[in-house]
């Protein structure tokens, strides 16, 4: 949108095929208590990432291939972040900024949206 801000949420699956694309290594629910898990997933198999070659007099960077909660854990950061910054500028709920919309959303709230 011109001069605003979107939230794009899709579906990556079916309900009945919600698990196909898990890394290996991932854990899924239910719990022991029966509780659903995970609530939220994010890409961290294969994932192509900044590099460096450990020199700091080199300047030299390149990238890689990882896998693991470094590297999905980054994206729900960004993410989280994104979103708190869409409520404390006030674009929520008509997505222009209005800075009487503004307010500090709660830890819940931004879970609820990652969701």
């Amino acid at each position: 949108q011109p001069g605003g801000v979107g939230i794009l949420l899709s579906s990556v699956s079916t309900p009945s095929a919600r698990w196909e694309n898990m890394a290996e290594f991932s854990s899924v629910g239910p719990t022991g208590d029966g509780r659903v898990k995970p609530d939220l997933v994010a890409p961290g198999d294969r994932v192509t990432s900044a590099s460096s070659d450990g020199n700091l007099d080199s300047k030299q960077c390149t990238v890689e291939i990882s896998s693991g909660t470094s590297m999905s854990t980054p994206l729900v950061a960004a993410g989280a972040a994104l979103i708190r910054q869409y409520f404390m500028e006030g674009f929520y709920p008509s997505g222009a900024r209005l800075s009487q919309n503004a307010f500090e959303p709660s830890g819940v709230l931004i879970k609820a949206v990652l969701i």
